[in-house]
């Protein structure tokens, strides 16, 4: 069969180090003289694939390897040396300082809440609105925020009002 330039071929790759696959790019007088490998894109002359030389057939050193799309063909070749071992177990990543403090935060805020709450003199829920007249120590309902605290209330619009997770400043009429 005759090789014609666009054909698939089996060369060594100078930059791959290694036997893959490659197009050829130009033919003179009937012979290959310049490829393009098909894993790594460089284009360089053709050099036929290694005759394994008797008593040799089947070692490592002769063996082709093939490497997938977006692969580095060091890392595949060194794998393919490697003994084959068990996959480590995923660690469980440690929190970070911010989210340690932020869970404690969280927790803290949650006491201060359930306290305020479990108050024998603490007084109905009122559902909240804009409009609503606030006092510090009046427990709202918020349809998103759920049951609160009012800790203080500033003039001329505003209440710090101690939620299940945080505290959070709210829009009222003040008393």
């Amino acid at each position: 069969m005759v090789q014609q330039p666009g054909d698939r071929i089996e060369a060594r790759c100078s930059r791959c180090s290694d036997c893959t696959g490659h197009i050829i790019m130009a033919i003179v007088n009937g012979e290959i003289v310049k490829v393009k490998c098909c894993a790594c894109g460089s284009e360089h002359k053709y050099r036929p694939q290694r005759v394994a030389k008797k008593g040799q057939e089947g070692t490592a050193a002769t063996a082709v390897r093939r490497i997938g799309a977006g692969e580095d063909r060091k890392t595949v070749m060194a794998e393919a040396e490697r003994p084959a071992r068990a996959p480590r177990p995923a660690a469980t990543p440690r929190p970070s300082a911010a989210t340690r403090k932020a869970a404690q935060n969280s927790a803290e805020a949650e006491q201060r809440w359930r306290k305020s709450l479990e108050r024998p003199s603490a007084p109905e829920p009122r559902p909240y609105s804009i409009t609503i007249e606030l006092a510090a120590g009046d427990v709202v309902n918020h349809p998103v925020f759920g049951m609160g605290v009012v800790e203080s209330v500033t003039r001329p619009d505003k209440a710090q009002v101690l939620f299940r997770d945080s505290s959070r400043a709210l829009r009222c009429t003040v008393v």
